[in-house]
């Protein structure tokens, strides 16, 4: 089903599953009740069975032409180095306690130059829990090793801001040290992030004359993030984020789950970068080709394909929930008025 996203999206999907659901149930109920199938019953069962048959063919062949390189040219390409921490919510709150928070910005530091020969290096969300553009010591070093290894880095950080305002950020360095971009989170978890700012802008950052679409954890579930992102050019997309506190629940793989949806609806490879898992990447179809598993210091390596092309859902957005909601009140419509046109009859 992830195919049909880059046209419907997500929920365009689920009121799909929802519709073949119900008409399956009616004629099951119908069969229970002895009751004989009418033509209309049959024509949609048939409909139902010839949608499915078309759609696993044609996704077939579509993955066929991916993995011989028929349909994504590598024209160009972005090498990233993602850098999965795992550094849990316990040891955060005893590196601030104890003052050691430095020990957590050099182990992000040491993984980013060890053996590294990517464009891109990403750290998580919130990777260090201190205003590391703020503070002379954090910001000169992580500058220093960008203008150094001649690298890029991409990473989350709290920001707070000359007028005290403070919000959840990512800031793109480029490997010359120039700040070429920050990004304030949009979305905040209610509640838990009830401290920060909200970001007023959803903008791309450029890299290489490469165009990049930043999201941050909890935006993975708003599908116009993306899609918005989409239509300003972004090539690739990140997500960062920090599930550390949820430990070994289902929320990232939720998150995970949500953003394989982004992938196929906007025809763009996601890299995800969790800090303590899931870190994975995501094709344009929503298929994951590489991942780490839940708590473990891991990297990843990869040559992601930058693909500009647009699909009919990242271009027209919740518009088609739209259409599809007018193509279903018209259905409802129509069958209303066949119904009281029979009972007129009799």
């Amino acid at each position: 089903m992830l195919y049909l996203s880059k046209y419907i999206g997500l929920y365009g999907i689920s009121f799909v599953v929802v519709l073949i659901n119900v008409i399956i149930l009616e004629s099951i109920l119908k069969l229970k009740e002895n009751k004989k199938l009418k033509k209309n019953d049959i024509k949609y069962i048939i409909f139902i069975l010839g949608f499915f048959l078309a759609y696993f063919v044609f996704n077939s062949s579509n993955d066929i032409k991916n993995i011989n390189g028929i349909n994504i040219k590598k024209k160009e390409t972005l090498k990233v180095r993602l850098i999965q921490g795992n550094i849990t919510a316990k040891e955060y709150k005893k590196a601030e306690e104890k003052n050691k928070m430095k020990n957590i910005f050099e182990k992000y530091m040491n993984l980013s130059i060890k053996e590294n020969s990517s464009e891109l290096i990403v750290w998580p969300e919130t990777a260090v829990h201190r205003w590391i553009m703020r503070i002379p010591e954090y910001k000169n070093k992580i500058i220093n090793i960008a203008k150094t290894n001649k690298i890029n880095i991409l990473f989350g950080t709290p920001d707070l801001e000359p007028n005290d305002e403070e919000y959840n950020s990512a800031f793109l360095i480029s490997k010359t040290g120039k700040i070429l971009g920050k990004y304030n989170k949009n979305y905040t978890v209610p509640f838990y992030e009830s401290y920060f700012k909200k970001g007023k802008e959803i903008r791309p950052f450029e890299i290489n004359n490469i165009k990049i679409g930043v999201e941050i954890c909890f935006e993975a579930f708003f599908q116009n993030v993306s899609t918005e992102l989409k239509q300003k050019g972004a090539g690739i997309i990140f997500l960062l984020s920090n599930n550390g506190l949820f430990g070994y629940s289902n929320i990232p793989y939720i998150t995970s789950a949500f953003m394989q949806f982004r992938a196929a609806e906007n025809n763009v490879y996601v890299a995800q970068l969790m800090n303590t898992g899931i870190t994975q990447i995501i094709n344009n179809n929503g298929k994951v080709l590489k991942k780490t598993k839940l708590f473990e210091t891991k990297i990843i390596n990869y040559e992601i394909p930058v693909i500009y092309k647009q699909t009919i859902y990242s271009k027209y957005g919740e518009t088609t929930y739209y259409i599809i909601t007018i193509l279903f009140l018209v259905i409802i419509i129509a069958m209303l008025l066949k119904i009281q046109m029979r009972r007129r009859k009799k």
